[in-house]
């Protein structure tokens, strides 16, 4: 998230960005170079990654909570994964269905 606010708030240049992936996170020059190019066409992917994150595990969380035992994972992974790509508001109805 910091590379991608870099090169697209403050003008980084790309070895300035790949220096810091490297400094900051495990992985080799060709992978960092691989996450610039993806960062550099799609600016906000890497936020986007963060928070659909964030949110399916606070989603698993909660399901976790209400339905305690009898929760299953694989269940969930699958409301989760089988719904392919939604928007988050979608996916919470998905998961509060499943509970």
């Amino acid at each position: 998230m910091v590379v991608d606010t870099g090169l697209h708030a403050k003008r980084w240049p790309k070895e300035q960005a790949i220096n810091y992936i490297l400094a900051n996170q495990p992985g080799d020059l060709e992978s960092a170079t691989g996450d610039i190019n993806r960062y550099s066409v799609m600016p906000g992917q890497a936020t986007a990654y963060m928070i659909g994150q964030m949110e399916i595990l606070r989603l698993r969380a909660e399901a976790q909570r209400r339905l305690g035992n009898r929760c299953d994972i694989k269940t969930f992974h699958v409301i989760v994964l089988g719904s392919g790509f939604v928007p988050l508001d979608i996916l919470k109805e998905l998961v509060e269905a499943w509970v």
